[in-house]
């Protein structure tokens, strides 16, 4: 065949896979809370951890070894390093700290793409073992958990630490396995930590910044909804969000779906998603937006992913 015949049959696809999308979600929004608005990416590589702060959505590129941001300029590359398999975004006062998986290491960057500072241990020299998500506080400090070495005695034994206002690292003394995501809901001082293996989201009580007690099962994912037929082993809770009612947003990869729950851990309303595989969620400037990144794939490299924008049906219109 041509090679002008199969580049046309090539965008005539990309086109079709793009409405697909858009009517797959648009025939079946009736019992979600929100409904898909527009789509920030249509070829992201495994995109998650997205944040958002003035007027701006960043997100990592897994796959890509990168971090993206979406403005008024579209989706720009903002920072790339090979090796570092970034899963997770936060700030850290005005700065970016990202997550890199594969390079066992937080990197500090400026929001115009700067490297600040790389911290590869904590403040005792124990080395950081695949941080993989973060839960910012109001003490100006953040939780990070880690995957773990796969290789340890028991695969995907992670850890939880704090990084205080001042940038220094300490441990929680507290393991976990294989966290997705994490979250703080202030008012009740409690941190959420999904544990994706054992298809859970464990709660602890915020004692003091960097200081965790009362380790307890908040829900697990099959006490509260029935898993869909065919559904896989990367079927446990990931990252985890919370609107300004309190309401708690579970990713629910492998299942197409994000679980709204009440603080009692009840489950509310389903969020339907076009693409299986939903890695992050996070709230726009107002939290009747979301933004929620999705893989297609989790078996066919580079993982191709959509980032989408959804509005809530009924909007509260509180800032963030």
């Amino acid at each position: 065949m041509h090679p002008k015949t199969l580049l046309a049959l090539a965008t005539v696809m990309a086109v079709l896979s793009l409405v697909a999308i858009q009517y797959n979600f648009f025939i079946d929004t009736g019992n979600n809370p929100f409904t898909q608005t527009g789509i920030v990416n249509t070829s992201s590589y495994y995109p998650d951890g997205p944040v958002w702060k003035n007027k701006a959505l960043y997100y990592s590129e897994y796959s890509k070894d990168r971090v993206m941001v979406r403005d008024g300029r579209g989706n720009i590359e903002l920072w790339n390093e090979t090796g570092c398999g970034p899963r997770s975004i936060a700030f850290f006062s005005d700065n970016l700290i990202i997550a890199c998986r594969d390079a066992d290491s937080l990197v500090e960057i400026t929001t115009a793409g700067r490297v600040v500072r790389r911290i590869t241990a904590d403040r005792s020299g124990h080395p950081l073992e695949g941080p993989i998500d973060f839960a910012t506080d109001t003490h100006g400090g953040l939780y990070f958990a880690t995957a773990g070495p796969e290789n340890s005695g028991r695969m995907y034994a992670g850890r939880i630490y704090y990084m205080a206002a001042d940038g220094v690292i300490n441990t929680t003394g507290i393991s976990i396995q294989r966290s997705g995501g994490m979250v703080i809901i202030p008012e009740k001082k409690i941190i959420l930590v999904s544990e994706k293996t054992e298809n859970r989201v464990i709660q602890f009580d915020l004692v003091q910044p960097g200081v965790l007690s009362n380790r307890r099962e908040f829900i697990r994912l099959s006490d509260i909804t029935a898993a869909p037929d065919g559904m896989d082993t990367n079927a446990g809770p990931d990252g985890l969000a919370v609107d300004s009612a309190g309401n708690i947003f579970v990713c629910h990869p492998g299942a197409s779906r994000i679980l709204v729950l009440d603080q009692s851990g009840v489950l509310l309303q389903v969020i339907k998603t076009p693409l299986p595989y939903v890695t992050g969620i996070a709230f726009g400037r107002f939290d009747n937006v979301i933004y929620i990144t999705a893989v297609s794939s989790l078996s066919d490299p580079p993982f191709s992913g959509v980032v989408f924008e959804y509005t809530r049906k009924r909007t509260r219109q509180t800032a963030r």
